[in-house]
């Protein structure tokens, strides 16, 4: 009987190897919502059924749902916040560096306080370039070079020993 119906030979032989058919939009939507089941603890299960009942008694797969929409705003959130933050360091340093090259003494006095609220009491900074005698290229010197207390801080003293600010000569 199956034979002679030409719809009822691939039902019939779909059926004999344990096969179902679907029509193409079942598919469809399977591609587009891919299932996902887990196993939790009771712990967590009682969890997400505290949280599903604050939210009026969503079903299962709403609530989980409701909580990887809220994760992913928070996580998009934490990006924004990373970028701003990135952002905002980079605005202040490029201050910083814009407030040296224009009030390099205003700069200094910043950088002591700052020093100064962070417990250094002994805090000299230094920044100091000399150019190369072969190539020109300026010798950068720093109060975090190794040599500086030993080395550098002398020789630089020793050589401006004889220079003063304009208000210690007239007051001498």
């Amino acid at each position: 009987m199956a034979l002679l119906y030409g719809i009822g030979i691939w039902c019939f032989l779909d059926m004999a190897v344990g096969k179902r058919r679907y029509p193409p939009a079942y598919y469809r939507y399977r591609e587009k919502h891919p299932a996902v089941t887990i196993r939790v603890t009771k712990d967590l299960k009682a969890l997400l059924d505290s949280y599903r009942v604050s939210l009026g008694n969503l079903s299962y797969g709403k609530a989980i749902k409701k909580l990887l929409e809220e994760k992913a705003d928070l996580m998009r959130l934490k990006a924004e916040l990373e970028e701003a933050k990135k952002r905002s360091y980079e605005d202040g340093f490029t201050e910083a560096l814009q407030m040296f090259i224009v009030n390099p003494k205003g700069f200094y006095n910043r950088l002591m306080e700052r020093a100064r609220s962070q417990g250094l009491k002994h805090f000299e900074p230094a920044l100091f370039t000399a150019p190369c005698s072969i190539c020109k290229e300026p010798i950068i010197f720093t109060h975090r070079d190794g040599n500086w207390l030993k080395g550098i801080r002398p020789d630089l003293l020793e050589a401006f020993k004889e220079w003063y600010h304009v208000w210690c000569k007239k007051s001498k």
